[in-house]
């Protein structure tokens, strides 16, 4: 098993570290948002005031970008805001952070793209082949 990176926070204003005994602080804020990890590997997030704002109830989760992320829980994707709001879920092979108001996602089909409101073309924009990616088409509206 491959060992986890683990922060803690060092407060400038009253020159402190900062951790907690219901979860570790497993990555560096992104928009204002931290991933935590309890003890039952659990996967969440806190804000800069370190109050969970999504509970941890994931099995893994990916940094937010422009003010989501995907989290995975039981093999299935959510695409999930600042305050826990779903605007998708569903079986995804994989999921990418958004970058300019899109998330790359594979699904058995293909490689496609999804807005940060989980509308989009999921199916054959990119067709897999045995070493690497071909792109077919690039009228993707979404």
């Amino acid at each position: 098993e491959t060992e986890k990176q683990q922060y803690m926070i060092y407060n400038l204003a009253d020159d402190s570290y900062i951790h907690s005994e219901e979860y570790m602080i497993r990555d560096l804020f992104y928009d204002g948002l931290a991933a935590v990890e309890n003890k039952n590997g659990e996967w969440g997030f806190i804000n800069e005031a370190y109050e969970v704002v999504v509970p941890l109830v994931y099995d893994s989760v990916q940094p937010f970008s422009e003010g989501r992320t995907w989290a995975k829980n039981d093999q299935q994707y959510w695409l999930i805001d600042q305050s826990n709001h779903c605007y998708y879920s569903g079986d995804l092979l994989d999921a990418f952070p958004f970058s300019e108001g899109l998330s790359a996602v594979k699904t058995e089909t293909g490689v496609g793209f999804m807005n940060t409101m989980g509308n989009g073309n999921c199916s054959h924009v990119w067709r897999q082949t045995k070493d690497s990616f071909c792109i077919l088409r690039m009228d993707i509206a979404i």
